[in-house]
Order: C-alpha cells, then sequence, then structure tokens
C-alpha cells in the first residue's frame, strides 16, 4: 500500500478556508474579551451621587435647619466611607457602609456644612470598595446667590 503525499487545488483551498476560520475565531475571541474586560470597569467602578440637603434638628423648641452634603452610593457595588478631609483638615470615622441606591434608594450618609462666617469648603472624600479598593473622589461647596452649590470629580482608584 502507498500514500499518495501529492496536493491537489482542493487539498490546498480547504486548508486555506481552514486558517481563515481560525484566524477568524481568534480575532473574535481577541474582541469579545476586550468587550468583557470594558463591561466589567463599568460594573466594578464606584460613582457617588453628591447633593445638598438641609439636616433638620430641635433644640429646646427651636428647629435649625442645618446645610449638609448628602453622599449617595449610584454604583453597583457597596461602599464604605472611611473617612474625609473638610477644608484641609482630615476626619476618620467608623467605616460607613452605604449599599447601592439601586437597592436601598434612602441610604446616604450626611457631612455637615458650615452654618456662618465660610462661604467655600473643599474635601476629599475616602472611601473603600467591597474589594478592598480605595477611592477617592475631591470637591468644593461654596454659597451662590445664598445657597450652597456642590461640585465633584470622578471618583478616583488609589490602588
Amino acid at each position: 500500500m502507498t500514500i499518495d503525499l501529492t496536493l491537489n487545488i482542493g487539498d490546498l483551498l480547504a486548508v486555506f478556508v481552514a486558517l481563515l476560520a481560525f484566524i477568524g475565531a481568534v480575532y473574535i475571541g481577541i474582541q469579545q474579551n476586550n468587550i468583557n474586560k470594558k463591561m466589567l470597569s463599568l460594573q466594578d467602578a464606584v460613582d457617588v451621587y453628591l447633593a445638598i440637603g438641609a439636616y433638620q434638628a430641635t433644640f429646646e423648641q427651636e428647629t435649625i435647619y442645618a446645610p449638609v452634603i448628602m453622599i449617595h452610593n449610584i454604583s453597583t457595588l457597596p461602599i464604605a466611607l472611611c473617612g474625609y478631609t473638610f477644608n484641609g483638615i482630615e476626619r476618620k470615622i467608623p467605616a460607613y457602609r452605604l449599599p447601592p441606591a439601586s437597592q436601598f434608594p434612602n441610604a446616604h450618609y450626611y457631612v455637615y456644612l458650615p452654618i456662618k462666617d465660610i462661604d467655600y469648603v473643599s474635601f476629599v472624600l475616602e472611601l473603600e470598595d467591597s474589594f478592598k479598593r480605595k477611592w477617592k473622589v475631591n470637591g468644593f461647596a461654596e454659597i451662590k446667590n445664598g445657597k450652597w452649590e456642590i461640585s465633584s470629580d470622578t471618583p478616583e482608584n488609589k490602588g
């Protein structure tokens, strides 16, 4: 019995088509992996919503409204507020857990704003997500036209 090792055009065409299919499958796999990484980075990112609110307190039959920064967790991960720097003064607090707002829409943390003599504050929020990654949010609040207005950056991963 002898084996014929000659290649004809049909064999070459089959090898070429199989090679193209392999290259296409590898390319599609790489593209799908990149899409999955982007989707995971969107889901694993930390994001907070900061708003100005008023906290109502009653002292000796007198009601006082204090301006506050309300911190809401709008990411999909649970996060913890570990501390904050307020006008250059660092304040460490016990880790305050903020669940995602999609599950607990009323969960937030208050940071009190000054009532008198100060019309501008800067702050840095220190956060930690459920994977123990550290995040920080820089921002400021100022009085414009008699009302507090707030502005902040997107959270940065500190590693």
